[in-house]
């Protein structure tokens, strides 16, 4: 898998022969050398391969002097699962040939009663389509299926009958510019997809001539979206996505059948489909963390609510905090202790079982190597007569500057070598002052 490296040099000076190591746990997978422009940064590309399907420690550490606190990047790695796609419809579906083809998939086909909650535990991507009924039941299910991160795919019917199974569910997911169109719609062509659009990122080559695109009858049509991935050639959009809570809507504006679309039989029809099941690949973590965020979110490991006897633990080393949990749309987020300050790897678990292990870096702030000059701070704090700056170097130190301004010249010293001076004065006086003849007159 391809590893994206950034540096950034926030010097002044250049930095050449910058030393990049890249490690998995104790193995070294990847070293190179590259320069940083002063002020600029540069990104490499390296290539790593995991071993297993266990969480991977992993580091990213570079040789930096003088500066050497923050030369290790913190982050962990797990290979993805399949993708799981439940596909809901009264009969066959052209992508039921689809989706089987390739190993990444984990695809089952449903009639509409089958649906259920444990079907909809751990789907990745709902697809509904063909006609497919719905009772109150079943939108409840998928409601909360979106609100919780899930992916839901929404085919329109072509029975004018099921259309108010599908209104209430539309209404509830939010997508209330939703209509459906009046009357008899004509077959339209689709609009060349956008080449800058995210969704077709890598998907496709250059091209010698213009392809011919598929034609499809809408019967919806909506406003703003979160993202237009196909149009008609009249703008109208084709193919779009919506934020619902924690998950994406994605909604056809006709049916896949034959007779009122023939996108099924366009090449483009493989690409897009197989782009919407990978993109609802949702990992349980991030790949690391900042020890300055408030808490950290994670998809819920466990299915049981947290209780008074439910305790979570993070654990790097001997050191061990307790963050405040809480459970919110099948997300657990954990609230991170304050004096939690030491980059590395942490053990995550709860009631002592381990459940998985989390990298934390410090702020990129921290790496942040600019300063002010005095005269910049005396400026910048001009307006607050409380606030003194002092400079460092030379014959006196800050803290001796701060001594003297609060204190004024200290004269002590100076009383008490005065002191001393007379003493040593009188004990010359009283040794080498007596008159010459004394002596001899107190003896006769």
């Amino acid at each position: 898998m391809p590893l994206h490296i950034r540096l950034r040099n926030g010097g002044t000076k250049d930095a050449d022969g910058v030393r990049v190591r890249v490690l998995v746990g104790a193995r070294q997978v990847a070293a190179y050398e590259t320069a940083v422009a002063a002020g600029s940064s540069v990104e490499n590309t390296v290539r790593i391969r995991l071993n297993g399907d266990d969480t991977q420690l992993c580091r990213i550490e570079i040789e930096e002097q003088p500066v050497t606190f923050d030369n290790t990047y913190y982050f962990t790695l797990r290979p993805a699962g399949r993708i799981r796609i439940v596909d809901v419809a009264n009969g066959a579906v052209a992508t039921q040939k689809l989706y089987p083809n390739e190993t990444t998939f984990a695809y089952s086909l449903l009639r509409p009663a089958a649906l259920s909650a444990a079907v909809l535990n751990g789907a990745d991507m709902v697809m509904l389509q063909d006609n497919a009924r719905l009772t109150e039941a079943s939108r409840v299910l998928l409601k909360q299926f979106v609100q919780q991160g899930g992916r839901l795919v929404l085919v329109p019917p072509t029975a004018a009958g099921q259309r108010r199974d599908y209104e209430p569910l539309l209404a509830e997911l939010g997508l209330t510019t939703v209509r459906w169109n009046a009357g008899v719609a004509a077959a339209q062509e689709l609009a060349l997809p956008e080449a800058q659009n995210p969704f077709f990122k890598e998907i496709f080559a250059e091209q010698a001539r213009q392809p011919d695109m598929p034609q499809a009858t809408p019967l919806l049509s909506w406003g703003r979206s979160t993202t237009d991935v196909l149009k008609f050639r009249d703008g109208q959009p084709f193919l779009s996505g919506f934020r619902s809570g924690e998950g994406t809507v994605y909604l056809f504006a006709s049916p896949l059948q034959a007779g009122y679309s023939t996108f099924t039989e366009h090449p483009l029809f493989v690409p897009v489909m197989y782009r919407l099941a990978t993109l609802s690949k949702s990992s349980e973590q991030l790949p690391a963390y900042r020890l300055t965020e408030r808490a950290v979110v994670l998809r819920q490991p466990v299915l049981e609510q947290p209780t008074a006897e439910a305790v979570y633990k993070l654990s790097n080393d001997s050191n061990t905090f307790v963050p405040a949990p809480q459970v919110r749309a099948g997300r657990l987020y954990l609230q991170l202790p304050t004096p939690m300050r030491q980059p590395g790897f942490y053990r995550l678990t709860l009631n002592g079982k381990l459940l998985t292990t989390l990298a934390f870096n410090p702020d990129k702030k921290e790496s942040e190597l600019a300063q002010y000059s005095a005269d910049e701070l005396r400026q910048l704090t001009a307006d607050y007569p409380n606030v003194h700056v002092y400079e460092a170097g030379g014959q006196r130190s800050a803290a001796a500057q701060l001594v003297e301004e609060r204190s004024g010249t200290p004269l002590w010293r100076y009383c008490l070598l005065a002191a001393l001076l007379c003493l040593l004065g009188e004990v010359v006086v009283l040794r080498f002052g007596r008159p010459a003849g004394q002596g001899a007159l107190s003896a006769a």
